[in-house]
């Protein structure tokens, strides 16, 4: 049942019927009249997501102030491709320093995800820091796998991504 609704919120950015998108360094913003993500790709050399890091707006939280920045909670998701070994999770790191370690609760066609929520310390340490870490252990020869992603734009795409919910 969890990963139902990953599946459907998640599927595909390209499901997005863009009104408005923005680029900050590798970040991006993209919206629609429904939702609004805030991600980073990384691309193989014949241009097919390998791994993907995004955020999104899951609804409001009942008595927050009222500011975008608090009232909306934002969760974010790491996509990694087919082939990890399941229970040994997606580890995030920045700057090498660990940050969670999320069990996959998702596999499908595009890759394994696992769910993570954004809270106050693991933005600012977002907004901060200057490169973003996804560790997996491949299943067929057990080596780990890293794909990293750069936080420069990381801030100012956030703040974007927060304008337009």
């Amino acid at each position: 049942m969890k990963c139902l609704p990953v599946v459907v919120l998640f599927a595909s950015l390209s499901a997005l019927t863009l009104w408005s998108d923005s680029t900050f360094a590798q970040w991006q913003t993209a919206c629609n009249e429904h939702r609004c993500q805030l991600f980073h790709e990384i691309l193989s050399s014949e241009k097919l997501v390998q791994s993907r890091v995004y955020f999104h707006d899951v609804g409001k939280i009942e008595g927050a102030a009222n500011t975008k920045a608090t009232e909306h909670r934002v969760i974010g998701i790491a996509t990694v491709p087919l082939g990890i070994y399941l229970p040994a999770g997606i580890e995030v790191k920045i700057d090498d320093k660990p940050l969670l370690a999320e069990l996959v609760d998702c596999t499908t066609e595009q890759g394994c995800r696992a769910a993570f929520n954004v809270d106050a310390a693991t933005l600012d340490a977002l907004k901060r820091g200057k490169q973003l870490a996804l560790t997996v252990q491949d299943r067929r020869n057990d080596r780990y796998v890293t794909f990293s992603y750069q936080l420069d734009g990381f801030g100012e795409a956030y703040d974007e991504f927060l304008r337009r919910l």
